[in-house]
């Protein structure tokens, strides 16, 4: 009977203390749920252990065997793990030197020329005759255009001869010569100058070319200095050449001009003013041999 009642009251024991492990296990999960995640797993690493109660109970003096009750420990939820965040390298700040300015260069401020003085020359005194000789140039440079009629005698060579002349200059670039029959009066050739081109009429044959002294010499075979004639029979010199020489009279009018080779000899003019027509005219060339007397009978200048 003392058995029996032995072994019922260690039974009575074994289920008290299974309720209270029961009891404390739910508190604990409750706690759990709200204590941090480190706490949960220490407790939990705790709980694994079995609770195991050994209980000796002395009755009547005999030592009974302790009854040991298993107790299994309730099933905790597995930690979730966390997801860690990537970690972003950051990009390395670069340090931008500070880029020096420049110093701004002022514009040069240059001087000013120093003002240098011309000291002019004194101008040569003007003679009596050379007044009027600058005067009868610039009067002919003013006269673009005129009309000479009268006679020639040319001598070229060991050939001479003799013919009407008459003269038409249309501007300074531009002339008419006509050589006429010295008994008749016909023309026997007509020479036309313009710009770049010359024109000879002959003999019904009509020939041109870019110079009119060349052509007359090539198809008449005759030397005439046409080219400078339009002022050397004014008594001028001519400015298409290097300047020549003069000689003048008492009033102011050339006596000879000497020019490109060329020689004028002057006899006599229509009056006795500075700027007066020529009335004979001598040209010659002593290297070649050619000699042109002009007779001039008529002027038209205006």
């Amino acid at each position: 009977m003392n058995k029996f009642n032995s072994l019922a009251l260690a039974t009575t024991i074994g289920y008290v203390l299974t309720g209270c492990s029961t009891q404390q296990t739910t508190q604990q999960v409750q706690t759990a749920q709200n204590t941090p995640q480190s706490q949960v797993a220490q407790n939990a690493s705790q709980r694994r252990a079995p609770l195991v109660s050994a209980t000796a109970v002395k009755m009547n003096n005999t030592v009974q065997k302790p009854t040991v009750v298993a107790v299994r420990p309730q099933a905790v939820k597995p930690r979730v793990p966390v997801k860690a965040k990537p970690v972003v390298a950051k990009r390395p700040t670069v340090t931008r030197r500070p880029v020096a300015k420049r110093p701004v260069a002022k514009p040069r401020v240059t001087p000013p020329a120093p003002k240098v003085r011309t000291i002019k020359k004194p101008a040569q005194p003007v003679t009596p005759q050379q007044g009027p000789w600058l005067k009868r140039q610039l009067t002919m440079s003013l006269m673009p255009s005129w009309q000479m009629g009268g006679r020639a005698a040319l001598r070229f060579k060991s050939n001479a001869w003799t013919f009407g002349l008459n003269w038409v200059q249309r501007n300074k670039q531009q002339f008419s010569l006509q050589i006429r029959n010295p008994i008749t009066g016909t023309i026997v050739g007509l020479l036309d100058q313009s710009p770049g081109k010359a024109t000879l009429k002959s003999r019904g044959k009509v020939s041109s070319g870019p110079d009119a002294e060349r052509l007359l010499q090539q198809q008449l075979g005759v030397k005439m200095p046409v080219n400078g004639m339009p002022y050397w029979i004014r008594g001028v010199m001519a400015p298409q050449y290097p300047a020549g020489k003069v000689t003048l009279d008492a009033k102011g009018r050339p006596k000879q001009i000497v020019q490109a080779g060329w020689v004028m000899d002057y006899f006599n003019y229509q009056s006795l003013s500075f700027d007066a027509m020529p009335r004979k005219v001598n040209i010659s060339r002593k290297q070649e041999q050619v000699n042109v007397r002009i007779l001039a009978k008529q002027w038209k200048t205006r």
